[in-house]
């Protein structure tokens, strides 16, 4: 079947008032302007999944309930069909389902971890990565050498690590809290100069390991 053929079907289906209008639409929205009159099996995978969404958004529903979407899209084809389901969540609920925790921290703004049938997260992305850390992990490259000692004055250190001396003196340091700013104070105080001062984020890859396996122990 043609892909606007069976966009007609589906909107026959759904009783939609002005199908024309809304397949016209619909076809715009998702970009299959030049694929509209090809046969559906025809398509990439992209392609075949735009006219997916096309077909779940003919009734316009105010939730929708995404399957892997973008499992086996090559690169471009992700990219559209990411920035398709960021435009779609800007006013519908968007209900996404996936294994892939690259595509939950680049479209989820509330994620939900289920293990083996048990909710065992359900929080914003920020709040998610929070519940799994014990340390801060920070990283900061100086440009001057400095003993390990001098970092004494700053509270909340647990430990420091030097990893390395090019291009600047690299350090980890693990803190009881985010110390950036200590750490930028504790450089003026000393004549530094700060070369990187980065906080290490947790990986909601990380965060869903170790939520299961902690539901599995």
């Amino acid at each position: 079947m043609y892909v606007k053929e069976f966009l007609g079907f589906i909107a026959g289906i759904h009783q939609v008032s002005k199908p024309s209008k809304r397949i016209n639409e619909l076809i715009e929205m998702t970009g299959l302007g030049l694929e509209q009159h090809k046969l559906i099996g025809a398509l990439s995978k992209g392609y075949r999944q735009r006219v997916g969404l096309a077909q779940a958004m003919m009734h316009d529903p105010e939730v929708l309930i995404l399957d892997e979407p973008t499992s086996g899209l090559d690169p471009n084809q992700l990219n559209d069909i990411r920035q398709l389901i960021q435009t779609l969540g800007e006013k519908k609920t968007v209900i996404f389902s996936t294994h892939i925790m690259q595509e939950v921290t680049a479209l989820c703004d509330r994620v939900l971890i289920i293990n083996r049938g048990n909710l065992v997260a359900d929080d914003p992305i920020k709040v998610l990565q929070q519940r799994v850390i014990s340390d801060h992990q920070i990283y900061i490259t100086l440009e001057k050498k400095v003993n390990e000692s001098a970092f004494a004055e700053i509270t909340d250190i647990r430990k420091i690590k030097k990893l390395s001396e090019v291009s600047g003196y690299r350090y980890e340091i693990m803190a009881a809290a985010d110390i950036r700013k200590d750490l930028f104070e504790w450089a003026v105080r000393n004549n530094q100069v700060i070369l990187e001062l980065t906080k290490s984020q947790v990986s909601v890859e990380n965060v869903f390991r170790q939520l299961t396996q902690e539901k599995n122990v």
